[in-house]
């Protein structure tokens, strides 16, 4: 199958570049899809330098090049599917960002999140 290749192939370690925060808030993904544009609305849970974390509905293939739009971040800019997790029918996605939020938002959005607080490099 392959969502367990796909959630298999990046679990094993942690390639993080950056620190993640704790930030959740609403976030719009649109990718296409070979039906044509996809539309989804989704759960940003953490924030870095060079990505985000969100919980949406919808399965995505790793990968997969997306528009993300977040108000709260000013965000609207472009993103890649990096890890998929399915955890009780929401899918778990992590993205790079094309352009990392500048030092000084990123200690914005940090300083402003609902929690603030640094997620361990490891999750278990």
């Amino acid at each position: 199958m392959a969502a367990s290749n796909e959630v298999g192939a990046v679990v094993g370690h942690d390639q993080r570049r950056s620190p993640r925060f704790r930030h959740f808030g609403a976030i719009f993904l649109s990718w296409m899809g070979p039906r044509g544009k996809n539309y989804v609305m989704g759960r940003c849970v953490d924030i870095s330098a060079g990505g985000l974390g969100v919980e949406i509905a919808s399965r995505l293939s790793l990968n997969t090049e997306v528009t993300v739009r977040a108000e709260w971040a000013n965000l609207n800019g472009a993103a890649t599917v990096r890890h998929i997790a399915n955890r009780g029918g929401v899918f778990h996605l992590g993205l790079e960002l094309k352009n990392p939020f500048p030092p000084e938002v990123l200690a914005k959005l940090v300083a402003l999140g609902s929690e603030g607080t640094q997620i361990p490099s490891r999750v278990e």
